[in-house]
């Protein structure tokens, strides 16, 4: 999904910093800040995980399959990008 950009990504496309809502399989919400941490913290969603690659580039609305562990695919939604502690 992502593309290479010249400029600064618009806002609304889930880059580093981003705050992502999403919904997996249609029942698990998801939702954190795109960050570069190594141990996943409360809050976060670590680009180097597969939910945090998989979101890289998406915007609101934008729907995928999300690779799992074991191989299998689940269905993912990207329901708000934005920036964090937006008002």
């Amino acid at each position: 999904m992502a593309v290479a950009i010249e400029d600064a990504a618009p806002s609304d496309v889930a880059t580093f910093g981003s705050y992502i809502s999403c919904v997996v399989d249609e029942k698990d919400i998801e939702c954190g800040v795109l960050s570069y941490g190594l141990v996943a913290r409360a809050g976060e969603i670590p680009i180097h995980s597969l939910l945090g690659a998989t979101l890289i580039g998406m915007s609101a609305g934008q729907r995928t399959k999300l690779l799992s562990e074991d191989s299998t695919t689940r269905s993912l939604v990207v329901t708000q990008v934005g920036t964090p502690f937006a008002v």
